[in-house]
């Protein structure tokens, strides 16, 4: 008897699912007893029973994290789609209050460029909607992960999701600027574009690091050094506005607020690639009716 032939032959408890689930959402045991609201200890007791019956570890410690094994990640592709099947039937049912509760996840930067519009177009779905805002980037990956778990989130992010049970759609694109301050000791030679003895500040979430648009910009600018990165504009517009150190930034964060920061744009002639702010969510989620009135609303003027 070969060990798929034993696994079929083991009787699983079905409630030991939704705690594998957990753990491969958020790669930790302790995250996936927080978000279950179990002991760590049951947690691992669980895995431990999960383990005998598949005959696998199913993850391996990676530094801080666990890492799937191949069995596990099988594992999770086969539930992903029974679980797309569960919620398409729950939503079948309540149409009429289907999103009393939407959690948008996005970062600080994105919450005030886009929350105003997008909340607007949720309340004239449903006035009495509670909208909950996240922007916890310490569990961005999981909250891509875990969006499809729950069936009414919305997720915004510079960087596109590929996964096959979520829907990403472009929503905006961001003209980008090259900032420095007013003051800058070199400023006649970054007007006609010497960035050679130039340092950078540049914005960076654990999301964000490897996207398409980064790696434009530093064709353009060339391999230059960077020397502090954040997660939040303001932070940087400070930094720059107080030192001689360049950024890119989007353009409508300068037409904003730079009357209340003391810098000023170097290139305002469409040199630098733009940045594609992205729509996410579950497929299968009855959300999917208010996501043509948000893109709608963010694609006016």
């Amino acid at each position: 008897m070969n060990s798929k032939d034993k696994i079929i032959n083991k009787k699983l408890d079905l409630n030991l699912l939704p705690i594998f689930i957990e753990i491969f959402i958020h790669q930790s045991i302790t995250k996936a007893g927080i978000t279950l609201g179990i002991s760590t200890t049951a947690v691992s007791n669980a895995l431990a029973k999960l383990k005998h019956h598949f005959d696998d570890p199913l993850f391996l410690r990676d530094g801080m994290d666990l890492s799937p094994t191949k069995t596990a990640q099988e594992l999770f592709t086969s539930l992903q789609d029974d679980v797309d099947k569960l919620v398409k039937n729950v939503n079948s049912f309540g149409q009429n209050d289907y999103f009393n509760k939407i959690a948008i996840h996005c970062s600080p930067y994105i919450s005030v460029r886009l929350l105003p519009k997008v909340s607007d177009a949720i309340w004239q779905k449903n006035p009495n909607c509670e909208i909950i805002h996240r922007s916890n980037f310490s569990d961005t990956k999981n909250n891509i992960h875990g969006v499809r778990l729950r069936m009414n989130d919305l997720f915004f992010s510079l960087k596109p999701n590929a996964s096959r049970s979520m829907v990403c759609l472009p929503v905006l694109e961001e003209p980008m600027y090259l900032f420095c301050s007013k003051q800058h000791p070199r400023m006649d030679k970054l007007i006609v574009g010497d960035f050679s003895a130039e340092t950078f500040v540049t914005f960076e979430t654990p999301d964000d690091k490897f996207t398409q648009q980064n790696f434009e910009i530093q064709q353009v600018l060339g391999e230059n050094i960077t020397l502090l990165k954040s997660d939040s504009y303001f932070a940087l517009l400070s930094i720059i506005e107080n030192s001689d150190k360049l950024g890119v930034m989007p353009k409508w964060l300068y037409e904003k607020f730079s009357h209340s920061f003391n810098v000023t744009a170097l290139d305002q002639e469409n040199r630098m690639p733009s940045a594609c702010i992205h729509l996410i969510y579950d497929k299968s989620s009855s959300i999917s009716s208010i996501t043509g009135d948000i893109i709608s609303v963010l694609s006016e003027k």
